[in-house]
C-alpha cells in the first residue's frame, strides 16, 4: 500500500522488545516481533523511510543491545532509545488487573527528577527552554490542547473521538447520524468550550503553573477514574518532581500556590534585573 500510495513523511515504529520473548511481554501479541520485523524489511524494501523507537519500561529487562542484529538484517537500520514515560490506563475501563500490570510499570515519580541529571546539561537546557515558553497556569477551560480542534480519531463502529485517547461518551460523535462538517464545525467547537467543574481541579490544577509540564489531560484523567476533570495524582507528583529537578520549585512547594511563576521560568525579570537594565 505505501509503495502506492508513499506516505507524506517519515513513518515512526516503536518496538516493543529486542527479542521475540521481551516483545510478547509487553504487546502480549503472539509473533507480534516476527510481524513488525518483516513489516520494516517491506518498507526497506519499497524505499518508504521510516525510523524505530525502542522503549525501555519499568520491570523488563531488556536494554536495546540485541537491537544490534536488526541492523546487520535491515541496511541503514537505527535506533533510539526511550523510557516510556506516560503509561495510559486502558481507556475503556474493562480490566482492573490490565490496569494494576500497567501501573507497576510506570517509574516512580522520583526517578523522572534524577533524569534530568542523568540525560546532561543539554537536556536541562532544552526542557528550561521549553518551560520559558510553554508552561504556565491553564484556568478553568477543560481543553487546552488541540482536542476536537480539526482532527479526531473515528473507531471501527463509526464514532468519532476528538482524541485517539480520549473515550469518554460525552464527546463520541456518531457519524452515521451526522458529518465530519457537523462535527467540527457544531460540536466540537462547544466541547472545546467547556470548564471544569470538580472543585478540587479548579483550586489546584486551574491554578498551577506546571500545566504544559504535566501529562495530565482530559483523555488520561477520563482512563484513570472516569472524569475529565480530576486532578490525577501519578501525573501530578511527576510533574512536581521533574519541576525541582530543574530548579522550578522547592521541595515543600505546590506548584499552584506558586505567585512569581513567570519569574521562576525566565519569562520575566525581577524587580532588581529591571532596575539594573534601566540603570545601563
Amino acid at each position: 500500500m505505501f509503495a502506492k500510495y508513499p506516505p507524506l513523511g517519515e513513518i515512526l515504529i516503536t518496538m516493543y522488545g529486542s527479542t521475540p520473548e521481551a516483545y510478547f511481554k509487553v504487546s502480549r501479541v503472539k509473533d507480534g516481533y516476527e510481524k513488525v520485523v518483516n513489516g520494516m524489511e517491506l518498507l526497506y524494501k519499497y524505499g518508504i523511510n521510516f525510523r524505530v523507537r525502542g522503549v525501555l519500561l519499568a520491570g523488563i529487562e531488556d536494554s536495546g543491545e540485541n537491537y544490534i542484529h536488526l541492523q546487520k538484517l535491515i541496511p541503514g537500520f537505527e535506533l533510539e532509545m526511550e523510557q516510556a514515560e506516560v503509561m495510559t490506563m486502558r481507556l475503556r475501563h474493562d480490566s482492573k488487573p490490565k490496569n494494576k500490570k500497567i501501573e507497576s510499570l510506570r517509574l516512580a515519580p522520583e526517578q523522572y527528577r534524577y533524569r534530568i541529571g542523568e540525560r546532561g546539561e543539554g537536556y536541562y537546557e532544552l526542557r528550561k527552554e521549553f518551560c520559558s515558553k510553554f508552561i504556565g497556569p491553564g484556568g478553568d477551560k477543560l481543553f487546552t490542547c488541540h482536542a476536537g480542534a480539526g482532527w479526531g480519531a473515528i473507531d471501527p463502529y463509526g464514532k468519532l473521538y476528538p482524541c485517539l485517547i480520549l473515550m469518554s461518551p460525552e464527546v463520541k460523535y456518531d457519524l452515521r447520524e451526522g458529518s465530519l462538517r457537523d462535527a467540527f464545525e457544531n460540536f466540537y467547537p462547544k466541547m472545546r468550550t467547556w470548564e471544569a467543574k470538580d472543585e478540587e481541579f479548579k483550586s489546584t490544577c486551574s491554578n498551577c503553573f506546571l500545566h504544559g509540564l504535566c501529562e495530565s489531560c482530559p483523555a488520561r484523567s477520563f482512563a484513570e477514574v472516569g472524569h475529565m476533570d480530576r486532578r490525577i495524582d501519578y501525573f501530578c507528583d511527576v510533574a512536581h518532581e521533574e519541576a525541582k529537578g530543574l530548579g522550578l520549585i522547592s521541595d515543600n512547594e505546590k506548584a499552584w500556590e506558586v505567585k512569581d511563576w513567570e519569574v521562576r521560568v525566565g519569562r520575566k525579570s525581577t524587580t532588581s534585573d529591571s532596575l539594573i537594565k534601566e540603570s545601563r
